[in-house]
């Protein structure tokens, strides 16, 4: 059953919450596998719950914890402490998608519209509402809006083209980036994170939940 706010073992045990902020980086750290190049490639996700679970029983969020890992805000790594398999590329798809829209926001509608349409489809395909040969045409459709018009347009195709195929930082990075956004980039990675971290807690909820 899931433990309560307060109740986790290591809560008990008179520790300060300096002490128990030090245990739960320790078993984040226990919990994932980072080869040299600092990439996450596994993820024990029991010790993953158990960290998690440790700093919001403490009355902290998670995103202090993240900030401890040299790997922190990569939107695969971050989700797969909480979940995997088929819901792991639904959560990143996901994800990809609400950043790129969030940065196409400040675009002129003329030369959004085609990137905003392939981001439908891509938020239905990764629901389950749409198959892959819907995903595929989307993507080429904003390939080919990517390759024409102004580089707005293009900066817009391209971004729905990497959020359709789940990548959520290039995504966002290539839409606001274009022109010279660096205060549109900025905000929009500031969101991206905040999200990030509420939907990761929201989904280890979830998890311990019965």
């Amino acid at each position: 059953s899931r433990q309560h706010r307060g109740d986790h073992p290591d809560a008990g045990q008179c520790m300060s919450a300096i002490d128990l902020q030090a245990r739960a980086e320790e078993l984040l750290s226990a919990a994932v596998t980072v080869d040299d190049d600092g990439d996450v490639t596994a993820v024990a996700l029991p010790l993953a719950s158990q960290a998690i679970e440790l700093v919001l029983a403490i009355g902290g969020d998670i995103a202090g914890l993240l900030q401890t890992q040299r790997w922190s805000y990569d939107p695969q790594q971050i989700l797969s402490l909480v979940v995997d398999g088929e819901a792991l590329d639904r959560e990143c798809r996901i994800h990809a998608v609400w950043c790129a829209r969030r940065a196409l926001a400040g675009m002129p509608t003329t030369d959004r519209r085609v990137a905003l349409g392939v981001l439908i489809v891509a938020l239905r395909h990764a629901r389950g509402r749409a198959t892959d040969a819907d995903l595929t045409a989307a993507r080429n459709a904003a390939w080919d809006a990517g390759d024409a018009g102004t580089a707005a347009r293009a900066a817009a195709g391209t971004a729905a083209w990497n959020a359709a195929g789940n990548a959520a930082w290039d995504a966002a990075r290539i839409a606001a980036g274009n022109a010279g956004w660096d205060a549109a980039w900025d905000a929009a990675w500031d969101t991206q994170q905040t999200r990030l971290v509420n939907r990761t807690t929201e989904l280890h909820r979830r998890s311990t939940t019965t």
